[in-house]
């Protein structure tokens, strides 16, 4: 008897977390140490260091929103970006939603799928002695007398990195080093706060 009434609390048990899940309803996914996509040859990864500019929802390119209406059914575009590296325009980002759900589409300038990946606003803070002797390696050999600050997980357009904030020796600016999943240095950027 008690084992039917395990087996009937654990199959409504599931049953609630299948339900509760299924609504449109925001959930957080964990972030892969993986890389979530397999980018073609020749096809440049996300910079998290590029200038990100928001556009009109208007000015989205034809091919785009072609591409996430096919590909994602039911789901609206909410924001429309251009990402940009010395002037030139480098990816160009669709954030499409359903309910509360967001996910971040990525294209190179002429519109070509790159990837995708949950907008995952809640990038998640690792203690710096849980950070990759490699990356600390790195930044020992290459940032000399700078001083790690803090680290956390991003995941951006479905491409994992560590994002480490070391702050400059004798300055008040702080500096933001990025990694990617094979723990290789992508770029810096300057702390613009």
């Amino acid at each position: 008897m008690y084992n039917n009434a395990f087996r009937l609390a654990a199959g409504l048990f599931v049953l609630a977390v299948f339900a509760a899940c299924s609504k449109d309803t925001a959930y957080q996914l964990p972030i892969p140490k993986q890389p979530s996509v397999v980018l073609p040859a020749g096809t440049p990864g996300f910079s998290p260091c590029a200038t990100r500019l928001e556009r009109p929802l208007s000015a989205t390119p034809p091919a785009l929103s072609a591409y996430a209406a096919a590909q994602f059914p039911g789901w609206k575009l909410d924001e429309y970006r251009e990402y940009r590296e010395n002037g030139q325009i480098i990816f160009l980002g669709l954030e499409i939603e359903k309910g509360l759900s967001e996910i971040d589409i990525l294209f190179t300038p002429s519109g070509q799928y790159i990837s995708h990946g949950p907008d995952d606003d809640n990038d998640k803070p690792i203690p710096l002695t849980a950070l990759p002797q490699t990356i600390k390696d790195y930044i020992n050999s290459n940032y000399q007398g700078y001083k790690l600050d803090s680290a956390e997980e991003e995941l951006e357009y479905g491409q994992f990195f560590y994002e480490v904030e070391v702050d400059a020796p004798g300055s008040n600016t702080d500096l933001y080093l990025y990694f990617d999943s094979q723990l290789q240095f992508v770029c810096a950027k300057p702390d613009q706060d």
